[in-house]
């Protein structure tokens, strides 16, 4: 009795933790009519003017400075809004790099309205990489398993460990396991950041790092891109189903090249291809036109699914 007892309060500490985390996702979902208000405000007046100051928003919206104050460090901590030597500054809502790297970029396209920046993940649908981390994460659950059901692994733990219950010393390794895959998976972004950066301006056209430690050496000016495509496999489709962030390849084409520059994996594939296409067009109205609800998704302001009309996730 007293194992299956045990065993019912891990399930039930399961059920409960799932439960929490449940309610605590949909709560976290919920619109913020403030940050709607400020970000509505900075998206229609700072797209292109991207310097303002708190005093500025509170005056331009109406609202206490104090909370337009920590309004602004919430959108600061989500990476939509960067505070650099002029003052706070308005991020693109497909700017998805590191301040040090929006600083780095700025400073190599002098100034350039940066309207999309990333970086290249193909480790997130690489086989090997995949295939290692669920071996690792799989491995410890089935231990926890054993370690409950079946009675020679159990007195095994106990006898070398001495832990009892073993499932203690197995719930412990699934921990570790889980840190591990984590540090590893952060080591991967790090590697990322430094060989895979893509940024594109309006001025300075498609630049992209070419080697560890670049300086965005890679250009395709904006006059030269002849044509653009996408190109999502199946693993990219298979991880855009459970991930957040969709991914896929680009292929940009310059005048004068046989073969395509392929930047992997970058997030928002479609909306990169559209803001390419408006530089080789001259037209960004799409970018104007969108970036309040670009800004609201990557805020977390808007609920994940939205049944309003018109502000459908694409």
């Amino acid at each position: 009795m007293s194992d299956i007892g045990s065993i019912l309060i891990y399930i039930v500490t399961i059920i409960g933790g799932a439960i929490a985390g449940g309610l605590y996702y949909l709560l976290k979902k919920r619109r913020d009519p403030v940050l709607v208000n400020i970000l509505e405000y900075l998206t229609r007046y700072h797209l292109d003017e991207r310097a303002f100051s708190i005093d500025k928003i509170a005056e331009g919206t109406q609202l206490p400075k104090e909370v337009v104050e920590r309004a602004i460090v919430r959108l600061e901590r989500a990476g939509i809004v960067v505070k650099t030597k002029r003052g706070y500054e308005l991020v693109d809502p497909l700017v998805f790099l590191t301040p040090r790297d929006y600083e780095r970029a700025l400073r190599l396209t002098k100034g350039d309205n940066i309207i999309y920046g990333a970086y290249q993940m193909p480790y997130i649908t690489d086989i090997k990489y995949v295939i290692f981390q669920i071996i690792l994460l799989l491995g410890a659950f089935v231990f926890v398993l054993a370690t409950l059901f079946i009675p020679q692994v159990g007195a095994f733990v106990v006898a070398k460990t001495n832990v009892d219950p073993p499932v203690v010393f197995a719930l412990f390794i699934l921990a570790i396991a889980m840190i591990l895959v984590d540090v590893i998976d952060n080591l991967e972004k790090a590697w990322i950041r430094e060989r895979y950066s893509v940024v594109v301006g309006i001025h300075s056209g498609v630049l992209y790092d070419v080697s560890v430690a670049d300086e965005l050496s890679g250009r395709i000016p904006r006059g030269a891109i002849a044509r653009v495509d996408i190109d999502v496999n199946w693993r990219q489709k298979l991880k855009n189903l459970f991930g957040e962030v969709p991914v896929g390849d680009v292929k940009i084409w310059a005048r004068g090249k046989k073969e395509p520059i392929v930047f992997r994996s970058v997030p928002y594939p479609r909306e990169l291809f559209m803001v390419i296409r408006a530089l080789q067009l001259g037209s960004l109205e799409w970018r104007k036109k969108y970036a309040r609800e670009l800004a609201l998704w990557r805020g977390r302001i808007y609920p994940f699914f939205s049944y309003r009309r018109g502000r459908r996730r694409r």
